[in-house]
């Protein structure tokens, strides 16, 4: 293995360099998609007198702070079928008074709290949830994301109201708290990943992901699949892949946005990526038919299985070549594919300004996001695999 070190590192180059063009046209052919897809979609909602209606489901446990905030903006949206139901999972903080405070003031938006004595879980509040809904489709919603605008809600489910063939769909986000330095590095994660990566999913219809922070469902198809399921941490990726492996059409729509809370401490941070990765970890392992269900579907699924492994392996990597360079003195070959690397990562981050608008970062910014994840990623990956071999209780 040390002698073959630039062998090795030039290959991973080489095939980073190979997979990021590849998702890189994907996400451009997507983009100029959108806008002819969005204007046929208006051309058929413009025809249609008939709306389906909502049911925005969203799970609470101890959102005092955002709760309130939430539901106004689910108040103030123009879509008029909905109804709105806050289970409130055992909090402690007063989060279920704040909710039924402003069902009471707000009696025409049919607002239903439900409560559960004890925590038991996002998956199950979820569930709860989506056995009281009465609409046809199903919005989950974070307790601490809100709508951009008025208009949010009707755009999000416009794909699965003009086209049948789309059972799910998921939005844009932004970060709702970006005053934080920790905040910024996930806003440019955050651009990268829906921008990019889910942009080209979205063209292959193969999503793995459908964030629960701000998603819409087609009632029947979510319930064909039995809901959410409590067999992995990551009931949204659980059900995402459960849908792709039915056959059903799952789309991206970043004219739909949402705001949405993210962690300003590094304890709370690691906590959540941990249990965001032995979902995903668990969710490959259960949904591993996806790799033969299709070759974007293969790629996609290795794609996430690769990375994952190759984070992991980055503690190795570093010690390769610290190798290499005390014993043989070769510095060369290490500089060269880390400048590699790092030269893909700023031409993808710089793609994404021109597929968001919106998105704009420092140097400052930028520099101090690469250094942190690559820091931080790896650490993260070993504690989730210490977590999932060890079957440690994870909570929400």
């Amino acid at each position: 293995m040390p002698e073959s070190w630039p062998v090795l590192i030039n290959t991973l180059l080489l095939a980073w360099l190979v997979r990021t063009v590849i998702v890189l046209q994907l996400a451009f052919r997507d983009k100029r998609c959108e806008l002819t897809q969005t204007q046929h979609e208006l051309a058929i909602s413009k025809a249609s007198d008939n709306q389906k209606s909502i049911s925005i489901v969203i799970p609470a446990f101890n959102e005092k702070r955002l709760i309130e905030a939430t539901l106004l903006s689910c108040i103030q949206s123009d879509y008029a079928n909905k109804e709105i139901i806050v289970v409130d999972d055992g909090s402690t903080d007063g989060t279920g008074v704040i909710a039924r405070k402003l069902a009471d003031k707000h009696p025409s938006q049919r607002i239903k709290v439900l409560r559960s004595r004890r925590n038991q879980g996002k998956t199950e509040a979820l569930n709860l949830g989506l056995s009281q809904a009465k609409g046809d489709l199903i919005v989950t919603l974070d307790a601490d994301t809100q709508l951009e605008t008025e208009q949010t809600l009707s755009v999000l489910v416009r794909p699965i109201l003009t086209n049948p063939e789309i059972a799910a769909t998921t939005a844009n986000f932004k970060i709702a708290n970006p005053a934080s330095t920790l905040s910024r590095y996930q806003a440019i994660e955050y651009a990268k990943m829906i921008q990019i990566t889910k942009r080209a999913q979205s063209q292959t219809n193969t999503i793995l992901i459908l964030p629960g922070a701000l998603s819409a469902f087609s009632k029947v198809e979510l319930k064909a699949i039995g809901g959410f399921s409590k067999a992995t941490l990551a009931e949204d990726a659980d059900a995402t892949m459960a849908l792709l492996r039915q056959g059903y059409h799952i789309c991206l729509n970043t004219s739909a946005c949402g705001f949405t809370e993210v962690p300003t401490s590094i304890a709370t941070f690691i906590k959540q990526r941990i249990r965001w990765r032995v979902g995903q970890w668990q969710c490959l392992w259960k949904h591993r038919g996806l790799a033969r269900q299709s070759l974007a579907a293969c790629f996609f699924y290795f794609d996430v299985v690769a990375t994952n492994c190759l984070t992991a392996a980055t503690p190795i990597f570093i010690l390769l070549a610290l190798w290499r360079l005390i014993e043989q003195g070769d510095w060369q070959s290490s500089a060269w594919a880390s400048c590699g690397f790092i030269a893909t990562d700023i031409f993808v981050t710089t793609t994404t300004t021109q597929l968001d608008k919106s998105f704009r970062t420092t140097s400052a910014s930028y520099c101090g996001s690469l250094v942190f994840f690559a820091a931080l990623n790896p650490v993260i990956t070993w504690l989730s695999i210490i977590k999932l071999s060890s079957k440690i209780p994870i909570t929400w």
